[in-house]
């Protein structure tokens, strides 16, 4: 039996190996957490939320999402005569289009010859298994980054009576003025009063650069982690969750500036190209392997790879997702909550 039909018939098995071998902090790998991805395809992010993605112009592919703006406080007239006919407001529903193209993905792929692995100590499908978390690991990494620098331009708006919001980002102070370790409560007060005048009814996670995720670890208000948190029961006893996260401060530019997020208002779309064989002469591939896996660490899905060229065996890792937010116009011009989508920002500006 060739090495790459031994990798081959370890295939079905690979998906529990995997879950094991990222169950460690330390396997060959440092494990390094990636709090936004990791809560994005979280159970509590897409609970009752499904995907379903239609073919559209050309390999792109799209999502159609229907929904109805709330109506203007001010259009409420007084004094019905109830004797008149008059016709109403015209209203219909509003449709926001998400696309996602297949081919804007990140991929890392490795070669091996197969006649080296009759000198390794590892068993064929330990060696196989290892690479791939290694594949698995660095684009998942790569993903994480792209999805926090997209997030940073689905910032929305605060509700128009919050006060102290400069530029989409509130403004608030986590240590009284002239010292370096004192915590201003104040902070705490007014991060959920600004939430509430916004209309925020889900529970919600701050995704904290260094200077805001201090605070709350002394404060201890829903806090802290970087990693493996359980989103669940958290936010089920603080109403949030305070994560530190090292790709947001860096798409934020600095450790001043943080995000708040509602739970499920921004989701993680994704695309696989395993299916593509479908239909396809059952000969076709003998030396061609595809199929999908699923991160153990995020839950991010992957298209696997894996073909021979003349004993020279490639393995390819490749992920495609793109994150999307609410509508920025669920809510009318002129109303109190207009660009508000449940994304905010909030700025630590302490003397």
């Amino acid at each position: 039996m060739s090495c790459y039909s031994a990798l081959l018939n370890s295939c079905p098995n690979l998906q529990s190996s995997l879950n094991d071998y990222f169950d460690g902090c330390m396997n060959g790998l440092f494990k390094e957490s990636l709090p936004q991805l990791e809560f994005l395809l979280s159970e509590t992010n897409t609970n009752g939320i499904s995907q379903t993605i239609t073919p559209g112009g050309g390999k792109v592919r799209k999502l159609d999402v229907r929904y109805k703006k709330r109506l203007l406080e001010s259009a409420v007239s007084a004094g019905d005569d109830f004797a008149t006919c008059a016709t109403g407001s015209l209203i219909g529903d509003c449709m926001k289009t998400y696309e996602i193209d297949p081919n804007d993905n990140y991929y890392h792929s490795v070669t091996f010859k197969a006649s080296d692995l009759q000198y390794s100590c590892e068993s064929n499908p330990a060696y196989f298994e290892e690479v791939l978390m290694m594949l698995i690991d660095v684009v998942e990494r790569k993903v994480a980054t792209r999805v926090a620098q997209d997030t940073v331009s689905l910032i929305g708006n605060w509700a128009s009576d919050v006060d102290g919001v400069t530029a989409k980002f509130l403004a608030v102070k986590t240590l009284k003025d002239g010292t370096t370790q004192d915590p201003a409560f104040a902070a705490m007060e007014s991060i959920d009063l600004a939430m509430m005048k916004t209309g925020y009814c889900m529970p919600s996670v701050i995704f904290a650069s260094d200077s805001l995720y201090k605070y709350y670890r002394l404060v201890q208000h829903g806090c802290c982690a970087a990693s493996g948190v359980d989103l669940g029961g958290v936010v089920s006893e603080y109403g949030k969750a305070t994560l530190w996260d090292r790709r947001i401060q860096s798409a934020l530019g600095g450790t001043a500036k943080n995000i708040l997020v509602g739970v499920g208002a921004l989701q993680l779309l994704t695309y696989n190209n395993t299916g593509w064989k479908d239909g396809m002469p059952a000969d076709m591939g003998a030396n061609y392997f595809q199929m999908k896996m699923v991160s153990p660490r995020t839950g991010l899905p992957f298209d696997v790879k894996v073909w021979d060229n003349c004993g020279n065996i490639t393995i390819r890792t490749t992920a495609t997702s793109r994150i999307v937010g609410m509508p920025s116009d669920m809510f009318a011009s002129g109303d109190i909550f207009t660009g508000v989508t449940y994304v905010n920002g909030i700025q630590v500006v302490n003397v």
